[in-house]
């Protein structure tokens, strides 16, 4: 009599890594199988997952899934769309004499010192991807019966739960490593905060900000300027961005020790039905962006000198300072000048300087 596979295995597995790799071994045992393999994927995100017994090493799936995995016999049996969702004894839809004359069998299988020769196993198809799983028995080992058959089909269902689940956890995962990595890349620190005020989320920027503490700190997981009259103005600002009534972002100047203010704009936004957040946007006016260069010689055809000259000229030096810097005459600086403008369609330095400001800032690309 075949011992129950535990929901509560199989459920443990949908949040746990852990968990999950150990599952085959667990359902192996229990149907009597000497070794198993739980696979499944996501071809839209090319996402792939699998849990192996121990019978097989981590070398051994890496080449079948390098290799083998396309010439998979009992895979490509049980992939057909009538056999999908239910459980198969493989020897029924590929004969042994198939079997053993197969690639996967000849050049897999015994090369590695095995015997594998059955399977039971099924196909799990689901919305946005593909699970597949296998448990087998050696060449001189008895069949699978149908009461092994039973206990695998009774808890496909579980199985095919918790796949979609892991399947959807590791789509959220995706958006959210993908929405920080978008966030990182902005040259702003970016923050949000929860309607009572204490810090969600922050950039790596904000991070940066934050370690320096020369303006705005983080005290009691909430966003606190260095300076009273600065801390006082920041707090109305986030009130008055939560009040019912807020239409439109606000701003205000954060002094710090040495440089500029940092110039922060706020805004309340919606994340639901009932729920509101501030986003706070701090830009540091003396960060400096080491992709503008070259954003701009693509944008405008400039050339590198005529970029850099550009982006100094954005931050405020003036033509006798670049001279200085580039060890040029200032008769060169203002002939780049004029290619600059030329090249952007500014008839003015301050338009140009104001076209240049007004490009998005990057942060730590990489």
């Amino acid at each position: 009599m075949l011992g129950p596979i535990r929901p509560e295995a199989i459920y443990d597995a949908t949040v746990g890594d852990e968990a999950f790799g150990r599952l085959a071994s667990h359902v192996a045992e229990t149907i009597g199988a000497r070794s198993g393999v739980i696979h499944w994927r996501d071809p839209q995100s090319e996402t792939v997952e699998i849990s192996y017994s121990g019978y097989f090493a981590e070398e051994h799936m890496a080449v079948y899934e390098r290799e083998f995995a396309d010439c998979d016999v009992w895979a490509a049996a049980t992939a057909k769309l009538d056999c999908a969702n239910r459980v198969w004894n493989c020897d029924e839809l590929v004969s042994p004499e198939s079997y053993e004359s197969s690639r996967i069998y000849n050049e897999w299988i015994r090369p590695m010192g095995d015997d594998t020769f059955r399977c039971v196993g099924a196909v799990l198809r689901f919305e946005g991807g593909i699970g597949e799983m296998g448990f087998h028995r050696g060449k001189g080992q008895p069949a699978f019966d149908d009461e092994t058959i039973r206990a695998l089909e009774a808890s496909l269902d579980h199985l095919r739960r918790m796949i979609v689940m892991r399947s959807r956890l590791a789509a959220a995962e995706r958006l959210r490593a993908s929405a920080a990595a978008t966030l990182n890349a902005i040259g702003h620190a970016v923050f949000t905060l929860h309607p009572k005020g204490h810090l969600l989320h922050c950039n790596e920027a904000g991070e940066t900000l934050l370690q320096r503490g020369d303006g705005l700190t983080l005290r009691d997981r909430r966003l606190v300027a260095r300076l009273p009259a600065d801390q006082a103005s920041l707090q109305a600002a986030i009130d008055r961005a939560l009040s019912p009534s807020a239409a439109q972002a606000g701003g205000l100047f954060i002094n710090r020790v040495e440089g500029r203010p940092y110039e922060l704009t706020l805004a309340s936004v919606g994340v639901g039905p009932a729920g509101r957040q501030v986003v706070i946007i701090a830009t540091d006016p003396e960060a400096r962006d080491g992709t503008l260069p070259g954003r701009l010689a693509a944008l405008y055809g400039l050339t590198a000198a005529e970029a850099e000259v550009a982006v100094r000229l954005s931050q405020g030096a003036s033509l006798d300072r670049l001279a200085e810097e580039r060890r040029v005459a200032i008769s060169t600086v203002r002939s780049q000048l004029k290619s600059i403008a030329a090249k952007l369609g500014c008839g003015r330095q301050s338009e140009m300087v104001a076209l240049i400001n007004n490009l998005p800032r990057l942060h730590n690309l990489g």
